[in-house]
C-alpha cells in the first residue's frame, strides 16, 4: 500500500472515530443569562395545536446547552452536529432506556436578545412520526 493511501486510511478512520463518540462534543452557544417570554408551537402530523403556550421562562446562565436540557442521557447518541457561535444541530436517537426509542433532529440559535428553537421527532418506537416543537424566546429583563 502506498503511503498516500495508508494516510487516507488513517484520516477516515479518525474521523470515522470522532462520529461514533458517545461522548457529547461542547454543544453550548452563548446567550444573555434572564428571563425570557417564550412562545411554543407545536405541529403534528400536519395540523397546529391551537393550545397558547406562552409562559416566561429563567435562563440563568451565560451559555445554553441543548444537549444538556433534553437529551443527557447515556441511552441517547447524538450524530451530524453542526455548530457555530450562535447556533448548533444535531441527530438524536435514544433507545429503550430513555423510556421509548425516539429519533429526530434538534436546532438551537441566540440572535442578541431572541432565542429560537425547533425539535423534530422522526420516528418513536420504530413507527414513522411527524412532531415539530419550536419555539421562540425574547429577553425580558432579570431571572425573578
Amino acid at each position: 500500500m502506498s503511503l498516500t493511501k495508508n494516510a487516507l486510511i488513517i484520516v477516515v478512520l479518525i474521523f470515522a472515530a470522532a462520529g461514533c463518540s458517545r461522548e457529547p462534543q461542547d454543544l453550548t452557544i452563548p446567550m444573555k443569562p434572564g428571563a425570557y417570554e417564550v412562545s411554543v408551537k407545536k405541529v403534528s402530523g400536519g395540523i397546529t395545536d391551537p393550545k397558547n403556550r406562552t409562559k416566561t421562562r429563567c435562563y440563568p446562565e451565560t451559555v445554553f446547552d441543548p444537549f444538556n436540557l433534553y437529551h443527557k442521557n447515556k441511552d441517547c447518541k447524538i450524530s451530524n452536529v453542526v455548530r457555530d457561535s450562535n447556533m448548533v444541530s444535531f441527530d438524536f436517537d435514544c433507545d429503550k432506556g430513555a423510556n421509548i426509542n425516539a429519533k429526530g433532529k434538534i436546532e438551537h440559535s441566540v440572535d442578541g436578545e431572541t432565542i429560537r428553537w425547533q425539535s423534530t421527532l422522526t420516528s418513536i418506537d420504530g413507527n414513522d412520526i411527524d412532531i415539530i416543537t419550536s419555539g421562540t424566546g425574547k429577553y425580558v429583563g432579570k431571572c425573578k
